[in-house]
């Protein structure tokens, strides 16, 4: 009863706030790309949408896109239970159902297929993002099958018709010991040959010392990171509309961290050392071709990690290298069709994973993707209805054919009154270790075991919602529900002193359903707030207990200040995460609170700077409960000088 009254409240507060206003004339027209992969503006878009904007980011002293997606509506952070790392996931699904695209590209996916790995979080300078738009709900009719959850999709800045730039210089320090954190990143742009070619480099460089964990020294809290990412582009454009786009992007990162690992029974403490390198290149083409506009990219995305783990007791090492590659071949055709917009488009795709694990298989597996996928953009009563329907076919190597069907209406109450409601079917096959009998890893006290019984997982999840654009208001919400079949797990089948082990595995049936709702609008003297709240409900049906790492209750709180006369922008933020369970139920994690507060002085035209101070009331997760899989940076001050040409 408790949570249905919720789920009520969250839709009559978004249906209050939507009714104020009704007669103000329209906003400035923002356009997306990732809900249909064509350009629609954000009212007329299928889906939940959220889009954060260079601005957004700037607001935050944000290291990675985690940091930048933390307080988005629907999100919420998993732990990987090492270092302190965090992943994404969307409305309650695991964090490899979170697809994560670089302008519609993938990279590849490292958290299904390395252990511990959060490594998706880093790939290209922040200075090169122009904005990044979160799409929630299954897009498998698109994307394919890891976009179960949702995508993240980033795109960066594309070079401009005059040369122009930008630099920031950042570093802070934290109350605690470690954890200081310096930031270097740089992005240039501009036309070689007016109109026909131009370039794009982007840099950062980010130094992130450890923090030692003040209950049981020397080990570590949170793992240290040194980042030097690199992104150059370079589009042509010899005539019309037909454009040539050469893309790469290389990040060297290096993770430090003191940890302990049983040996012969005995806890050992050991310095781990990961050393990653991340690369894409590839070609890229758009253009006109008679009455359709096609795209068509090839690429490569890698990522080569290697861990070296040093015993203090002996000084022995070991090694273990990881190699994630995908090489993709995708392309896709628009044209009008009777009035309507018709999307075709075709992925081919090979995923290999190399590793020490995967000794007894030969060390490497492979496996083979192809889907094609069909859309329709329909307009009817004068386009005051949309229907976007939509189609895939994957063929998997292991585990055959599937289709994704999707449907999605958007009827127009009003020019600024949205009612959504929409139906998608994903298909999710496991990973060659998931289902490899002689898979085994050992990562700090947790061993893991392949199983040549796991099933691919299954969802069929549904959306309602309301969405009001207004000139002084915006406000949406939305009721979401999936049902999960053999949605694959790791579960534990017995321990031995500290020692853990899991083995991967189907747990039958699972439902996930919530409530998601956002409401900004301006006040007067140039004040802006912003708020969102999350419901969620994620049960494992077979044994009623609630899924791992699913708060119940998440809230953030945005209150932005313009005080022009003296340059100043002023931001106060706010954080809450609820309860959450581990271990099937069993242990409970208790809900926390953050602020976080930033000024900013603009003292030229192209300078600025930013003092700030994030998680105020310097909260500490394991003050709170040893339950919890991730951490928390502690009070950070920091300052940031922003430059402009």
């Amino acid at each position: 009863m408790l949570k249905r009254k919720a789920c009520g409240l969250a839709l009559l507060l978004c249906f209050t706030f939507s009714s104020i206003g009704l007669a103000s004339v329209d906003q400035d027209e923002t356009i997306v790309v990732s809900a249909t992969r064509t350009e629609v503006s954000l009212q007329d878009a299928p889906g939940a949408i959220t889009v954060i904007t260079a601005v957004d980011i700037a607001d935050t002293p944000a290291r990675d896109i985690v940091d930048i997606l933390s307080e988005t509506p629907g999100i919420s952070l998993r732990g990987r239970g090492v270092g302190g790392r965090k992943t994404i996931s969307i409305r309650g699904a695991e964090n490899r159902h979170t697809l994560i695209l670089i302008n519609g590209r993938r990279i590849a996916a490292s958290d299904a297929v390395m252990g511990h790995s959060n490594y998706e979080n880093s790939w290209i300078p922040l200075e090169d993002i122009e904005r990044v738009e979160v799409v929630r709900g299954p897009l498998s009719a698109l994307y394919g099958s890891e976009a179960l959850g949702g995508i993240v999709n980033i795109i960066t800045k594309a070079p401009t018709d005059r040369w122009q730039g930008s630099i920031k210089l950042s570093g802070g320090v934290t109350s605690g010991d470690g954890g200081n954190n310096t930031n270097m990143g740089a992005t240039i742009s501009g036309p070689i040959v007016a109109d026909r070619l131009g370039i794009s480099i982007s840099v950062e460089a980010l130094h992130d010392e450890p923090v030692e964990d003040e209950d049981n020294p020397p080990f570590t809290e949170i793992e240290g990171r040194e980042i030097l990412t690199f992104s150059p582009k370079i589009f042509l454009t010899p005539f019309g509309d037909h454009r040539f786009e050469l893309f790469a992007s290389y990040s060297d990162e290096e993770r430090d961290l003191v940890d302990s690992r049983n040996v012969s029974g005995v806890a050992r403490v050991r310095d781990s050392l990961y050393k990653l390198k991340k690369y894409t290149a590839g070609l890229g083409w758009s253009g006109t071709v008679g009455p359709t506009f096609s795209k068509i990219n090839l690429y490569r995305s890698q990522i080569d990690k290697d861990t070296i783990n040093t015993f203090r007791h002996d000084g022995s090492q070991t090694f273990s290298p990881d190699i994630a590659t995908n090489d993709v071949v995708d392309a896709q055709t628009s044209f009008q069709l009777a009035g309507q917009l018709v999307t075709l488009g075709g992925e081919y795709r090979d995923e290999s994973i190399e590793a020490d694990s995967l000794e007894q298989i030969g060390g490497k597996e492979t496996i083979n993707h192809k889907a094609v996928f069909a859309q329709v953009e329909i307009g009817l009563l004068d386009n005051r209805l949309l229907l976007t329907p939509g189609l895939r076919y994957d063929y998997h190597e292991f585990f055959g054919s599937e289709y994704s069907p999707r449907i999605y209406a958007l009827y127009k109450l009003t020019d600024q009154l949205n009612l959504k409601a929409g139906y998608g079917h994903a298909f999710n096959a496991p990973t060659a270790k998931q289902v490899s009998p002689g898979y085994f890893a050992f990562t700090g006290p947790h061993q893991f075991f392949g199983n040549p019984n796991v099933k691919p997982e299954y969802s069929d999840s549904y959306e309602v919602g309301i969405e009001y654009f207004g000139d002084k208001i915006t406000a949406k919400s939305f009721y979401f529900f999936s049902d999960i079949k053999d949605l694959i797990a790791y579960n534990q089948i017995g321990q031995v002193g500290r020692v853990r082990r899991y083995e991967a595995d189907n747990i039958e049936k699972a439902r996930i359903q919530g409530v998601e709702t956002e409401l900004s609008f301006e006040l007067p003297h140039d004040l802006r707030l912003s708020t969102s709240y999350t419901w969620l409900d994620a049960e494992d049906r077979q044994s009623g207990e609630p899924l791992d790492g699913r708060p119940e209750h998440s809230a953030a709180v945005k209150l932005k200040h313009n005080f022009a006369p003296l340059g100043l922008n002023s931001v106060l933020r706010y954080q809450y995460v609820g309860k959450q369970y581990y271990q099937s139920g069993v242990d409970e994690a208790p809900g926390y609170s953050l602020w976080h507060t930033a000024v900013e002085k603009t003292i030229t035209d192209q300078i600025s700077i930013q003092v700030g101070v994030d998680n105020i009331a310097d909260v500490r997760l394991r003050d709170k409960s040893e339950v919890f899989p991730y951490d928390e940076r502690g009070r950070f001050v920091y300052t940031a000088l922003r430059g402009r040409f």
